[in-house]
């Protein structure tokens, strides 16, 4: 087999590699807005019961550190995982 033959053989398509690194970048942005968001939600229920939530380090924390946050590390790691699927990458089998 060709040299060529090889190479063309293992790139995947452009569209499977963005499915796969928008999954990858969506998930990134789930766990890392539970990752801020639940605790700071709980410290405010349960620190001040009646008031808590209306802080606006509480309040805008989510828009203001979750998601942004989110963002960035889902749309990185979403086009690193794409890019290394569409240059061939596969998981390792038994």
């Amino acid at each position: 087999m060709a040299e060529g033959a090889h190479v063309a053989s293992t790139r995947r398509t452009v569209l499977t590699a963005l499915a796969i690194g928008l999954g990858v970048g969506l998930a990134a942005v789930a766990i890392i807005v539970s990752i801020v968001a639940i605790p700071l939600f709980a410290l405010a229920r349960f620190a001040d019961p009646g008031n808590g939530l209306d802080r606006p380090m509480i309040r805008d924390g989510l828009t203001h550190v979750a998601l942004p946050a989110g963002v960035v590390l889902g749309t990185v790691s979403g086009l690193l995982v794409g890019r290394w699927y569409r240059r061939g990458g596969h998981l390792p089998t038994e």
